[in-house]
């Protein structure tokens, strides 16, 4: 299998060797362990090398939150590849034009997601066929020379307009991780709970933030995830310890929170807030008064630049402000407040234009 030098953001962000029987992904009822994790996404490395992927050219991954979705995410990493995650969720034409825009010239797909005939043009891979010799071949998009600096292109919503792809270097990305591992209060055999969207670059915030401890990734079912009692259910059966959340998505699990009786199995201890502005609802202050030692976190970053600055709001519920900061800037990250409509920054002002500098930036 061809090798990138950038593939460290997977292989090396690991605390687990690759022979390890520590648990590390667990998909439904499924569980691998380090040393099959890194087995079985070899070998879907492996099949795509075959197919002809190289490091820097752009792969779609086409599907929902699974298993599957992660082992290709990884396997992508381990030969340097650009994934184009392609959520099946999404509007009809939308993974057409992304991909299309993109340059993807291969798709793999979850095992369980048929491809649309929007992407029927492309070849394709299954991630659950992981034997044998490709029939697909990856096609080169002329005059897209590949990026081997890159490790994903992810869409803006196209909510003012026509979704704009950015890009995400290798050195952005090991950058916000190595500052995550230190910054989370997790460690070996952690479970995190993988609830982000492919389509969302939290997504691999979790992921590798969670290996590079040696922790547990757990997949939260889509039909759980957008059912709070069914959610509180898996976060106090399945022991989560650690959950990235977007503040709408808080809201409602702290609206539908179990009474004090029903949380004294949960083992809850962090939860990152990003992707949306965090509020402090008196419902969401109640809600962590019943999980005693479980720190909330307010992270702030744009799909341009993904996490910039990240804040711990405090022991106490009682006394969070309704409105938290959005805390200082992450390591090797510099952020500035300018006059709007200038280019001086004023240290003892609280409005203007934020400048955001250093390992944070990605290319649009």
């Amino acid at each position: 299998m061809a090798r990138s030098a950038r593939n460290h953001a997977a292989a090396r962000r690991t605390r687990c060797p690759p022979s390890s029987p520590e648990p590390a992904l667990s998909s439904g009822s499924h569980t691998l362990t380090y040393a099959g994790l890194w087995r079985e996404s070899a070998a879907l490395a492996a099949r795509l090398s075959a197919a002809g992927v190289r490091a820097g050219q752009p792969v779609g991954l086409y599907g929902s939150r699974s298993g599957e979705s992660v082992l290709t995410m990884i396997a992508l990493l381990r030969i340097g590849a650009v994934c184009v995650p392609l959520d099946c969720s999404y509007p009809a034409g939308r993974p057409g034009m992304m991909a299309d825009d993109g340059a993807v010239g291969l798709v793999v797909t979850d095992g369980t997601s048929a491809i649309p005939g929007q992407l029927a043009h492309l070849p394709a891979l299954s991630a659950l066929d992981v034997g044998g010799s490709p029939a697909a071949v990856f096609v080169t998009a002329p005059g897209r020379p590949a990026r081997p600096d890159l490790a994903y292109l992810v869409y803006t919503s196209g909510s003012t307009g026509r979704p704009k792809a950015v890009a995400l270097p290798y050195w952005s990305l090991e950058n916000l991780v190595s500052w995550q591992i230190t910054d989370s209060r997790t460690g070996l055999g952690t479970r995190t709970a993988h609830f982000a969207p492919l389509s969302v670059d939290v997504s691999y915030q979790e992921l590798l933030s969670t290996s590079g401890t040696g922790g547990h990734l757990v997949v939260v079912p889509e039909a759980v995830k957008s059912d709070p009692e069914r959610m509180w259910r898996l976060i106090v059966e399945s022991s989560i310890e650690r959950l990235f959340i977007p503040f709408v998505a808080l809201q409602i699990l702290a609206l539908f929170s179990p009474p004090p009786a029903q949380l004294a199995g949960a083992r809850l201890r962090e939860v990152i807030v990003c992707g949306e502005p965090l509020q402090c609802s008196p419902d969401i202050r109640e809600m962590f008064a019943r999980l005693p030692g479980c720190a909330l976190v307010n992270q702030y970053g744009t799909t341009e630049t993904h996490v910039v600055t990240a804040h711990h709001v405090g022991p106490s519920p009682e006394k969070w402000p309704d409105l938290p900061p959005i805390g200082r800037p992450i390591d090797s990250v510099h952020v500035d407040l300018l006059h709007t409509g200038t280019t001086e920054s004023d240290p003892a002002s609280d409005t203007g234009e934020l400048l955001i500098g250093g390992m944070a930036a990605g290319a649009t």
